[in-house]
């Protein structure tokens, strides 16, 4: 899925613009090429943040399975096993 694509389905209408802009200044900079802080992102970023960690705080506890059957697939998909 392209960014543009996922941008568009999930992002609020007003910060589309803002978040363009940004993807451009970026595109038109070296790798290490800095920008100036976008007000407008950042407090988006502060206030979902806070209500991702409430959300997170609320998930049920899960049964903490281990690791040893993703590695298990992960290796058969390899065919190291």
């Amino acid at each position: 899925m392209l960014f543009t694509t996922l941008m568009d389905s999930v992002l609020e209408d007003d910060l589309r613009p803002v978040v363009s802009e940004l993807l451009d200044m970026k595109m038109s900079l070296s790798e290490i090429g800095q920008i100036p802080k976008i007000d407008k992102l950042n407090r988006y970023i502060e206030e979902n943040l806070v209500q991702l960690k409430k959300d997170i705080d609320n998930l049920p506890a899960s049964d903490d399975q281990g690791y040893e059957t993703l590695n298990t697939l992960f290796m058969e998909a390899l065919e190291l096993e």
